[in-house]
């Protein structure tokens, strides 16, 4: 981004046209909400799972006594397996509600993000000042907000055309081959778009530390620096700072970098080598199908 003259600003801002919105306001306190619902049940769970423990632990018990004490100790136990199960789907409910509201407030930091480091540009001191220490205060929400990237399972078990095989299976290798290419190029998309949003995030970040330095070049204010700074050390908990594996994986979490730009460029290499897998896996299929039709 080129800057005008340091003397020269287009337009004075309204501060008050840059308030974040009611919904953004919402979104937090539902997102804070979500969080508490999810802590408390993992503990409610972790009580309950005490508790069950203690009930199987009472059928053993029940039988060296014998008698009547084992029916209503495995009434006990059952009833105690029935409430662990259900507190696991409320759990899991819960985390899938917080994760949905947390990815909506991620994209309306964002979207204000956007919004005040454009406004900021365009702004007279001392309405820039105020409107790049919000920028400055976004900035740091949003890499709070940020997540590690959920994969599928990634790993495919050698599939090999045996002599007995019959059409049938045959032609049942060739589609799980065909099946899982596409599951490849699948989530080779999803790390595109992800990829596509880091690199967004990581201009935002320079924007705004131009911003920032522009501001303190001309005296207009101190801006704090970042509450969790852009290279992932210190402030709340973050995903680790470790490089996306490229090796075949089971599917889960994808650990990122806190620097968006470092984190697209490991994203960037992760979707290369799916892409390069689901190629090999099409070829393969083509070959099984090839078979097939040599058997037929």
């Amino acid at each position: 981004m080129r800057w005008a003259a340091a003397a020269v600003f287009v337009a004075a801002v309204p501060l008050r046209a840059q308030a974040p919105s009611p919904s953004l306001d919402s979104l937090r306190a539902r997102s804070a909400a979500a969080e508490r619902r999810v802590t408390a049940l993992a503990e409610q769970r972790e009580r309950t799972a005490v508790w069950a423990e203690a009930q199987y632990r009472g059928i053993a018990e029940a039988r060296r006594r014998g008698g009547a004490a084992l029916r209503p100790a495995l009434r006990e136990a059952q009833t105690a397996a029935d409430s662990l199960a259900a507190l696991d789907r409320s759990l899991a409910e819960a985390v899938r509600d917080a994760e949905a509201v947390r990815s909506a407030l991620a994209a309306g930091v964002q979207a204000e993000l956007e919004r005040t480091v454009a406004a900021a540009e365009r702004a007279r001191p001392p309405d820039r000042a105020t409107l790049t220490a919000r920028a400055r205060a976004l900035s740091d929400e949003l890499q709070r907000l940020r997540r590690p990237v959920t994969l599928p399972a990634t790993d495919v078990p050698a599939v090999v055309v045996r002599p007995t095989d019959g059409p049938a299976e045959i032609a049942l290798k060739a589609d799980f081959l065909t099946d899982r290419a596409a599951q490849l190029r699948s989530a080779a998309e999803v790390l595109a778009g992800e990829g596509s949003r880091e690199r967004r995030r990581a201009e935002l970040q320079d924007e705004v530390e131009r911003l920032v330095a522009q501001t303190r070049l001309f005296g207009e204010t101190d801006v704090p620096p970042p509450a969790v700074p852009f290279g992932g050390q210190g402030g709340e908990p973050r995903p680790v700072d470790t490089p996306v594996p490229l090796a075949p994986s089971r599917g889960g979490p994808a650990d990122r970098a806190g620097d968006p730009r470092a984190a697209s460029d490991r994203l960037d290499r992760l979707r290369a080598e799916l892409l390069r897998r689901a190629a090999e896996l099409e070829r393969q299929s083509g070959e099984v199908r090839r078979l097939l039709r040599e058997r037929r």
